[in-house]
């Protein structure tokens, strides 16, 4: 019998991200800003669109746009979301 294929994902931290559309795999952050990043949107299995990664980094989650400090998007593991698009400026 032959397997199908299952799409291969590469997980890592949001603070290393490209700017583009991004699925939230888990978040390591402690208890306090686990429950405050959920409370702005951010929890596994919700798309992301990285609209800027300076310091902070914006970030377009559930259509409003959030400001991540890089040290707290560290804590966030994504992977590139499916027929995400990718900006390359």
């Amino acid at each position: 019998m032959i397997k199908p294929l299952e799409p291969e994902f590469h997980e890592f931290k949001l603070s290393e991200a490209s700017v583009g559309e991004l699925l939230c795999c888990g978040i390591t952050a402690n208890e306090a800003c686990h429950i405050r990043m959920k409370s702005l949107g951010i929890c596994e299995g919700r798309r992301l669109e990285l609209l800027s990664n300076g310091d902070p980094m914006i970030v377009r989650v559930a259509g409003s746009r959030i400001g991540l400090s890089r040290s707290l998007a560290a804590s966030v593991s994504v992977s590139e979301a499916a027929g995400a698009q990718k900006n390359n400026n």
